[in-house]
């Protein structure tokens, strides 16, 4: 008679999956952090925070744009009630990241954006916000 132990086909089966389960967890994890660096960028430049949304810019970007253009350009819009992105490409070349993200803004006003964010190895390098939603009373 032969007994078979049902202990290992489960713990490898168990194990599988685990290792599956980390595998996706690091595959997105890259993903997950770009997106809260979109997140940040927007939510500084809404917050007039244009030092900070710089700091999340690549070096080439942040050259073309010192704050005070930033200032100039989007010192008055409107605070974000909700950013979504459910648009999202990530892929790897010579050992450079690339992740284009694509959403919606949309601020306490109801005023929608579409926005375009492309970060190179987790940093800010274009973006789009179009429209721009200017805060109450001011000229767009």
């Amino acid at each position: 008679m032969n007994k078979t132990n049902p202990f290992i086909p489960i713990t490898l089966t168990v194990l599988g999956l685990g290792a599956f389960v980390a595998l996706a967890w690091w595959i997105f994890a890259n993903q997950r952090d770009d997106v809260a660096t979109a997140r940040a960028f927007l939510t500084h430049i809404a917050e007039d925070d244009h030092a900070a949304a710089r700091a999340l810019m690549s070096p080439p970007l942040a050259v073309q744009m010192p704050t005070t253009r930033l200032s100039r350009e989007f010192g008055q819009i409107e605070m974000w009630e909700s950013l979504s992105f459910p648009s999202r490409s990530s892929f790897t070349t010579d050992g450079t990241r690339e992740t284009e993200i694509h959403g919606t803004g949309t601020t306490v006003s109801g005023c929608e954006s579409d926005l375009m964010i492309r970060l190179i190895d987790g940093l800010v390098d274009a973006f789009n916000v179009t429209p721009l939603c200017p805060r109450s009373g001011v000229d767009a």
